[in-house]
């Protein structure tokens, strides 16, 4: 499922709104781990262009799993992240 979504994210990156329609919904089918393996790529690749959607919508998902994960909630995420692999 997780590549799945990186490949609907890719295509619909053109458009702002789609993007963030389709990265919300990604978001919610994923459990937590696949989350933070969805986010760590969509820092890579889209921070220039959708830094303002991937911080809200990963800061709001780190908050929703803090029972399991305290660490992530409230985190601002910046343009100093790991460099990793595209899918």
């Amino acid at each position: 499922m997780l590549e799945y979504i990186k490949l609907i994210l890719w295509k619909v990156s053109f458009d702002r709104t789609l993007f963030e329609k389709e990265l919300t919904k990604g978001v919610a089918q994923l459990d937590m781990d696949e989350v933070l393996l969805l986010q760590e790529w969509c820092l890579e690749i889209f921070s220039d262009r959708y830094y303002s959607i991937l911080n809200s919508t990963f800061c709001g998902e780190a908050s929703r799993g803090a029972s399991n994960q305290s660490s992530g909630a409230g985190k601002v995420y910046t343009k100093s992240f790991p460099s990793i692999l595209g899918f």
